[in-house]
């Protein structure tokens, strides 16, 4: 009996090469008989919150978080910004007697401040019993200066400014049975006013505590 006679390699290649070339190109090539792309997932949808109910079914208030609670409080602490536009201060008139603060702390409430800052600060102590500082600029220290003004009722026209609770002094009154008096220095040789007790400023002589009767008062 005949064996068979094997047919060489390269006749089996070039037999079986198309088919190996039609399937390589259906695997990869973007066509409907090759391999089928993966499908992409899709996005899971947002659920919205559902609020919560009680058991008749209204909607419950919802708590804040703790984080938002302290935004909210932090907000409501915060020093409201001064209106654009607002004036730096006011111009009133104030009476009363000039007093050192820290000796009328302890006459009105008992409060005690140490020795050195007894006759510290100026204030105007009220028929009221209030103390409102003084700020001692040259007009102020006057006060200190000459005790005379610090032994008698007073009416101060001054500024508050928004600023500060001290009081800024510009008119000096004292007020009296016969009237009210606008109160300064005078220089006789020189004819100059001058708001605190000192020489003068400009000749360097003695000058004299005036008191002029404001009319119309």
């Amino acid at each position: 009996m005949r064996r068979p006679v094997p047919l060489p390699r390269c006749v089996i290649a070039a037999f079986f090469a198309p088919a190996v070339a039609l399937l390589a190109a259906a695997a990869w090539a973007d066509d409907p008989v090759g391999i089928p792309a993966v499908p992409a997932i899709p996005a899971t949808p947002t659920i919205p919150a559902t609020p919560a109910t009680s058991a008749t079914g209204k909607a419950l208030a919802t708590t804040p978080t703790a984080s938002a609670a302290a935004e909210t409080a932090t907000a409501a602490k915060a020093p409201m910004a001064p209106a654009e536009g607002a004036p730096r201060f006011t111009v009133e008139t104030v009476r009363g007697r000039v007093v050192f603060f820290g000796e009328a702390m302890q006459r009105l409430a008992g409060v005690k401040c140490v020795d050195e800052a007894r006759e510290r600060t100026l204030a105007l102590e009220t028929a009221d019993g209030q103390l409102l500082p003084l700020l001692e600029d040259v007009r102020g220290r006057g006060f200190r200066n000459d005790p005379r003004l610090r032994a008698c009722d007073l009416e101060l026209t001054v500024r508050r400014y928004r600023v500060s609770p001290f009081l800024q002094t510009l008119r000096v009154y004292s007020v009296e049975k016969t009237g009210k008096f606008e109160l300064d220095y005078w220089c006789e040789v020189c004819a100059i006013a001058m708001y605190e007790l000192k020489p003068c400023e400009c000749c360097q002589g003695d000058t004299l505590f005036r008191r002029r009767l404001v009319r119309g008062e």
